[in-house]
């Protein structure tokens, strides 16, 4: 045989080999859907199905001190728990003696017992 034609029939040969690899196509039938929904499983309406986040997250009510000026104020609260507390900066610009000191002691004690 000729080794033009052989060429010919081997690179004939080849390109119908590639031809049928591209032609058998994707044997895998499924098709992927994305399913909307809460993705964050901290959520209260969390669903494990959902591939797509759609913002739709809900979560529960927090709970906690909403007065801005107590030293436990949290941001996050929507209900006031009643757990506000409360600093005490006392600044003085004299000396006290004993009695004012105790005295000034026993108040201070006494507001802290009061808020406890």
């Amino acid at each position: 045989m000729d080794n033009k034609i052989l060429s010919l029939l081997l690179s004939m040969l080849m390109v119908s080999m590639a031809a049928a690899g591209c032609l058998g196509g994707d044997d895998d039938d499924t098709t992927t859907t994305d399913v909307d929904g809460c993705t964050d499983s901290t959520a209260t309406n969390y669903n494990p199905d959902a591939t797509v986040d759609d913002g739709t997250c809900a979560f529960p009510p927090v709970s906690g001190c909403m007065d801005s000026e107590a030293s436990n104020y949290d941001a996050a609260a929507v209900e006031d728990d009643g757990s506000c507390t409360y600093s005490l900066t006392v600044w003085h610009s004299y000396a006290l003696d004993s009695t004012e000191e105790e005295a000034f002691n026993n108040v201070i004690a006494a507001f802290e017992a009061s808020h406890a």
